[in-house]
């Protein structure tokens, strides 16, 4: 197929807009497969494609019959197919080692249930909530899950080690909302002052299970005070080092 310059794509979605208009509410609009691919994605490269458009207009369309095999997600660059019913394969994007990696991408509500990240992999300032996406958290995996929204997804049957928050061993978790996906936790540490703590404290393992007892729900005023509190903790552990001569 003819790869679209930004001209076709801007005369494309001004037509989009049009049709749109009179498209009755709940109902997606039909493209054509190939003027789809060539509003979202540049000419690949090795086989392996490149989101250059994306954005909540794409909701309204239906993209089940574009291939989203092969993409290239961890650009550092802004994705937002949420909403929609793309039909995504992760599988297909792994590395030649067979690590996967997503980055700075909104997946909320697309259905990724065919999907299980397992092995090596990094999810890092994502949106995955209420996709029905499946993780293998077992010791057999080693991830980095970073600024991740999961809340929603179903992980009950897993335990995890409450030394994945606290940034110990090859595979840890970090400011990541959890809400609802009945993860359980396992902790045989005092918890006081610890990563872990703050995560309950600031409601991100609400629904989730600590050591087999369920955590939350947490109020949004006590999740304010928790935060506020870390902050200024931070700031008092920033002051302290440098009064004893530390930098960084």
């Amino acid at each position: 197929m003819a790869w679209y310059s930004d001209k076709d794509r801007q005369n494309l979605l001004e037509e989009i807009g049009e049709k749109l208009k009179t498209l009755p509410a709940g109902e997606r609009l039909h493209i054509e497969k190939e003027r789809l691919e060539g509003l979202i994605f540049d000419e690949p490269y090795n086989e392996h494609k490149v989101i250059v458009y994306s954005g909540s207009l794409l909701s309204r369309i239906d993209l089940s019959e574009v291939s989203f095999d092969r993409v290239v997600w961890n650009l550092h660059k802004d994705i937002d197919l949420s909403n929609t019913n793309a039909k995504i394969n992760f599988s297909k994007s792994k590395s030649p080692d067979g690590s996967f990696s997503i980055n700075k991408s909104n997946l909320a509500n697309v259905d990724l249930s065919s999907n299980i990240l397992s092995g090596k992999f990094k999810l890092f300032m994502c949106d995955l909530s209420n996709s029905g996406l499946k993780i293998d958290f077992s010791d057999r995996s080693e991830f980095n899950i970073n600024h991740v929204n999961l809340s929603g997804n179903d992980f009950s049957g897993w335990t995890i080690n409450g030394k994945v928050f606290e940034g110990e061993g090859n595979s840890y978790i970090v400011d990541c909302n959890l809400r609802n996906t009945r993860l359980n936790i396992i902790a045989d540490y005092n918890l006081e002052g610890s990563l872990l703590e703050n995560n309950i404290k600031l409601g991100y393992l609400d629904g989730c299970y600590l050591n087999g007892q369920l955590i939350g729900p947490t109020s949004e005023k006590d999740r304010q005070s928790a935060y506020e509190e870390i902050l200024q903790g931070y700031a008092d552990k920033s002051f302290d080092d440098t009064a004893e001569g530390k930098t960084f």
